[in-house]
């Protein structure tokens, strides 16, 4: 299966809320951060956030809340 962008923006925002949240699977940060992605834009996003330093302090909690709110604009962006 092909994702287009809207799905890479949707499993973006998924990944990093839950993530963020804790409520992601075992895996599921593991599978987002080392799975590239077709867009530029959301790929830099995912590599962003594989470099944070874990476990998560409050710089990286930032960093990645920062990183949650640039996708957001990149999915309000895509849809005016």
């Amino acid at each position: 299966m092909r994702w287009n962008r809207f799905d890479e923006l949707d499993h973006t925002i998924k990944s990093l809320s839950e993530f963020l949240d804790g409520s992601g699977g075992d895996w599921d940060w593991d599978d987002y951060t080392s799975l590239s992605l077709r867009d530029p834009k959301l790929n830099a996003i995912r590599k962003k956030a594989g470099i944070v330093d874990l476990p998560l302090d409050d710089d990286g909690r930032r960093t990645l809340e920062d990183l949650l709110a640039e996708a957001r604009q990149e999915g309000s962006t895509a849809s005016s």
